[in-house]
């Protein structure tokens, strides 16, 4: 599947970029016109009933026209991410980082694909979060384990050494969006082999990042923290309060 992502950007990349360009220009276009042209006459209209039927006709109107440009916008979008190859030039097939610039636009570029996503399908009358974590130690990208022995060499990468939590946030109501990307680093002192084991057995370490669990196992390894915990828990409550209370 890979291969043929490549190999179709490869041959129509033009076509691509252009088909991806075109469908962003009319969907954000379309919401620009309804925000700033139709909203305005619309609440000209005095009558509440008849406000709210020309609004929802409208909106009806809109999301007809751009749903098929949604689609190739989104189409378009994998077809990018893969055949300009933002992983390949970012990360080795072992997982390290080997050029920060080139990880910074892959990651940028996912960003980008979830905030088109959010404005599609989010939220016209609830709010929307999102969130999600990484871990990296000594130049290496951290994800969730896959098994027991993946979660062990994750620890080890980490025993000892300064670890990075990074959670990216999305907050998105009618009225505001927030957009944060938060980190957490932590020193840890050499895990001991007996903990790491006995850590591994219980299966706590399942679901999260780089197997790191800083409320629990990591702790007592903790010798100096510098930011939030709770971005390290996978949720920046200190950034998103303020918006909550506003």
């Amino acid at each position: 599947m890979k291969e043929f992502l490549i190999e179709t950007f490869a041959h129509h990349r033009t076509l691509i970029v252009f088909l991806h360009v075109i469908s962003a220009v009319i969907w954000v276009g379309g919401m620009i016109a309804i925000r700033f042209a139709t909203h305005q006459s619309l609440a000209m209209i005095n009558d509440p009933k008849m406000r709210l039927e020309r609004a929802a006709y409208t909106l009806k109107r809109l999301f007809s026209i751009v749903w098929p440009f949604v689609i190739v916008l989104i189409t378009t979008a994998v077809f990018m991410a893969v055949g300009l190859g933002f992983r390949a030039a970012a990360v080795d097939p072992m997982g390290n980082v080997i050029d920060e610039y080139a990880m910074s636009l892959y990651n940028t570029v996912h960003i980008k694909e979830a905030i088109w996503l959010i404005e599609r399908f989010g939220c016209s009358d609830y709010p929307l979060l999102v969130a999600d974590t990484v871990v990296t130690a000594q130049g290496k990208i951290l994800r969730k384990a896959k098994d027991e022995t993946d979660a062990r060499e994750m620890l080890s990468i980490q025993s000892g050494a300064e670890t990075d939590i990074v959670t990216c946030m999305i907050y998105k109501t009618p009225r505001r969006e927030l957009i944060d990307i938060s980190i957490t680093r932590y020193f840890f002192n050499p895990f001991e082999p007996k903990d790491i084991e006995r850590y591994i057995q219980s299966g706590n370490w399942c679901g999260k990042a780089g197997a790191c669990m800083v409320e629990g196992f990591c702790k007592p390894y903790i010798r100096e923290v510098r930011g939030f915990e709770s971005t390290a828990m996978g949720l920046s409550i200190e950034v998103l309060k303020p918006f909550l209370e506003e």
